[in-house]
């Protein structure tokens, strides 16, 4: 041992040897931690984007939800459609957090029937911005009947008059008398509710003055 080493410079070198592990001590936790906050940043983030897709409805809310997010997937129902067009559960169901914590309850609790009433929308529901609008729907639906003639039931009105339904004063026909998303729509059988023989002529073609 070198006699001209003293207890001072011993204690120095100590002092510094234990500054070194406690400096790698303290890089190798801000490592850890780092990588546990990126980890669960990642999970936060992949779990908010599962959250927003149909799969996560029927993941959580087994009993709930299947029907509906299978006839999102795969049926003959309107909301076939909007999958088709990549349009998802929350883009038309627009679940606020006290809405969702209280769906949350009533799942854990079994305070709820299947299948869910009918949700009551106004045109504006389907009208609103980024969705459908009144002239994309005139111009792309068009019924022809057998005998040629057309009707559009989008730019259709009817009103109160047995006589004239589709005569002056009238309004358009409302979105949910026809569609309805989750489950069989009325469609065309609406039109042909009153329009029995499934053409779009006068009535009177057939119904004459003495039926009036």
């Amino acid at each position: 041992m070198n006699e001209n080493v003293t207890e001072e410079d011993i204690s120095v070198a100590e002092e510094n040897t234990n500054a070194a592990i406690k400096t790698k001590k303290r890089k190798k936790w801000a490592i850890t931690l780092g990588v546990v906050l990126t980890v669960i940043l990642a999970a936060g983030i992949g779990g908010w984007t599962w959250h927003e897709q149909p799969s996560f409805c029927s993941a959580i809310c087994h009993d709930t939800m299947d029907h509906y997010v299978e006839t999102w997937e795969s049926s003959n129902y309107t909301v076939r459609a909007h999958a088709e067009n990549g349009v998802t559960c929350l883009q038309c169901h627009e679940a606020s957090i006290p809405d969702q914590i209280n769906e949350a309850m009533k799942q854990i609790s079994g305070d709820y029937v299947v299948p869910f009433a009918k949700m009551e929308t106004d045109d504006a529901f389907c009208l609103r911005d980024g969705c459908h609008t009144r002239e994309e729907l005139e111009s792309g639906t068009p019924i022809i009947d057998s005998k040629g003639n057309q009707s559009n039931p989008h730019s259709q009105t009817t009103n109160n008059d047995v006589r004239s339904p589709h005569g002056a004063g009238g309004s358009t026909i409302s979105c949910s008398t026809c569609h309805t998303i989750h489950r069989k729509s009325t469609g065309t059988d609406y039109c042909y509710s009153c329009h029995h023989t499934e053409t779009f002529e006068s009535c009177y073609s057939c119904h004459g003055d003495a039926e009036r």
